[in-house]
């Protein structure tokens, strides 16, 4: 994958450290995802067996990386597990409408650690 970010386009002095601001080519983010897009995806295995769905998205802020928060089993939302897989392990297919988590399965999804939202 390659990185956006260009170097750097115009440096501004504050009264603390120097910010250093960073063009971002547009073109090199066309065939980036959405999160809004991919927030309420079905998440499939390989078998195309249903095992959740993308109920959010999550940047950790210590390590700038990013996370799903899988809702699993449950109806409408009532009795769902959440549990959290790295989002660089969904793979979106070409159909745009399922990410594919290889190897997993509904039941190996529930053993993982439960998640619970902030209040």
């Amino acid at each position: 994958m390659s990185n956006p970010i260009s170097g750097p386009i115009e440096v501004a002095t504050f009264a603390g450290p120097t910010l250093i601001l960073t063009a971002i080519a547009p073109t090199r983010l066309t065939s980036g995802h959405r999160a809004s897009k991919l927030i309420g995806s079905t998440v499939v295995n390989e078998l195309d067996a249903t095992i959740g769905t993308v109920d959010d998205l999550i940047v950790s802020p210590s390590e700038k990386s990013a996370f799903a928060v899988l809702s699993i089993g449950g109806f409408l939302g009532i009795g769902a597990k959440y549990a959290v897989v790295p989002l660089s392990s969904l793979e979106v297919q070409k159909t745009n409408t399922h990410l594919l988590l290889r190897g997993a399965t509904e039941e190996s999804l529930k053993n993982l650690p439960d998640y619970s939202y902030a209040a």
